[in-house]
């Protein structure tokens, strides 16, 4: 059982790189579209994140099974590391620098959405800032001023203390 253990595991591994490696190469290119606000671009990105996307769920049930096999064969079925880690040595050596390869690509694509996260929220920060000079005709907003005409304050009080 546990060289069939070690050939799923194998396979997963292979699997879970090649599609984080993808993951990660159209992140890269995703956050070019963003800053160069390509639409068009963006698009076609999304839709193979989500073909991307897909497939690391279909990895993620694999995982479970892997993990639920490994547990019925009395090894541990918290991790995919700690079940290779409990691997005789011959296997645990071929396998970790996988399984620590797939964490760091992990790592990376993570950094990278957030990356694309603060992007989007900067941008959404511009385009408020644009309907309000919309709205209010090139003039600020009026939320602060005391008289009707009068330039608002740089910011307002919560408590009124003047009285």
């Amino acid at each position: 059982m546990a060289g069939t253990l070690v050939d799923e595991i194998r396979q997963f591994l292979r699997g879970v790189q090649s599609a984080q490696d993808d993951l990660a190469a159209l992140y890269r290119r995703k956050r070019v579209a963003l800053t160069e606000a390509r639409s068009e671009d963006l698009l076609q990105i999304a839709e193979s994140e989500t073909q991307l996307v897909n497939q690391l769920q279909a990895h993620l049930l694999r995982r479970r099974q892997i993990l639920r096999d490994s547990v019925q064969s009395g090894l541990p079925g918290d991790s995919i590391q700690m079940v290779v880690a409990s691997l005789g040595d011959e296997a645990r050596a071929e396998l970790e620098p996988h399984v620590a390869r797939a964490r760091r690509t992990a790592g990376e694509v993570r950094r990278e959405t957030w990356i694309h996260w603060i992007i989007a929220q900067r941008a959404l920060c511009h385009y408020q800032g644009l309907l309000e000079l919309i709205a209010h005709c090139g003039r600020k907003s009026p939320t602060y001023s005391r008289r009707p005409g009068q330039e608002p304050s740089n910011g307002g009080a919560i408590l009124d203390a003047s009285a």
